[in-house]
């Protein structure tokens, strides 16, 4: 899950008018150098202006900036409450990046009631569109029957097109399907390698970690992280979802954000593309774990 593209478009929002064009590249600048405070003062300007007086494509790119600073808690407290009112907003503007992130929350339950319809409805926008994310989760959608009928046909259809995309859990979902292997065999681990739920109790709950992606199958998780032993720790931790099991991979223990964020630049992108990252406390995953 993921940090804002916020460079879409700079060249044309450059035609725009000024004085919004000027606070928005302000923040861009200020987010880039790690000033998030500063990012979110600027981007609150534009936010913030008359109606009219801001290019409706400027003043989308600015209200997903500011969900995904309360999404990261970049700059703000992190609130996924928040962060879903600025990204509802950038997605009724036709935002493909809000409308994949509102549509994930929406799935999610997170600063949002769950629910599926929704989530489908704001997944299929933005997957029409092209974005890689929301096309894995709409296809996961499909093949589970979550606010839609099941059609294993159209799951397939969107994970392809997700894979085509760059994403890698589709591309290894695709080809499994092309090979006839339903369940990835879980591949031969070191003892201690991939760590478990009282790792993550353990771990100083102000401290960081990444969280890398949710599947239902854990042994196709187990097949993504084996040839990057280098990572280690990586931690997989069971949560329950529409009363099937649902695993969570996390990579790392950080002292602080910056450090999470630094390494999340660099993440083998065979496993899970940078931008789709979540940088999360160990404080709000103890909490979820039963």
């Amino acid at each position: 899950m993921t940090q804002p593209n916020l460079m879409t478009a700079v060249m044309v929002l450059l035609l725009f008018a000024y004085p919004a064009q000027a606070d928005y590249q302000l923040g861009l600048e200020a987010y880039q150098r790690g000033d998030y405070g500063r990012a979110f003062e600027e981007w609150i300007n534009v936010a913030n202006s008359e109606p009219g007086t801001v290019h409706p494509a400027l003043r989308a790119e600015t209200l997903y900036a500011l969900g995904m600073l309360f999404w990261l808690g970049q700059g703000v407290v992190q609130d996924t409450t928040a962060a879903a009112n600025w990204l509802r907003q950038a997605a009724q503007l036709n935002h493909a990046g809000a409308q994949a992130k509102l549509g994930y929350l929406y799935s999610s339950g997170q600063g949002v009631p769950q629910n599926d319809f929704e989530a489908f409805k704001w997944l299929l926008m933005a997957a029409k569109q092209g974005d890689a994310d929301a096309q894995y989760n709409l296809a996961v959608l499909y093949r589970e029957g979550l606010g839609v009928e099941t059609d294993g046909g159209k799951a397939l259809q969107w994970f392809r097109e997700a894979a085509s995309n760059g994403d890698a859990a589709s591309a290894l979902i695709v080809a499994q399907y092309e090979t006839g292997v339903a369940e990835s065999p879980a591949p031969a681990q070191q003892p201690g390698s991939v760590l478990a739920e009282a790792w993550i109790r353990q771990r100083d709950p102000q401290h960081y970690t990444i969280q890398v992606m949710a599947l239902r199958d854990r042994a196709k998780l187990l097949h993504m992280i084996a040839p990057h032993t280098t990572w280690s720790p990586w931690a997989i931790y069971q949560q329950t979802y529409r009363g099937k099991p649902l695993w969570v991979l996390v990579q790392g223990d950080y002292a602080d954000a910056q450090q999470a964020r630094a390494a999340a630049r660099n993440f083998p992108a065979s496993i899970e593309q940078s931008d789709k990252l979540w940088i999360r406390r160990f404080l709000m995953l103890q909490g979820s774990i039963p």
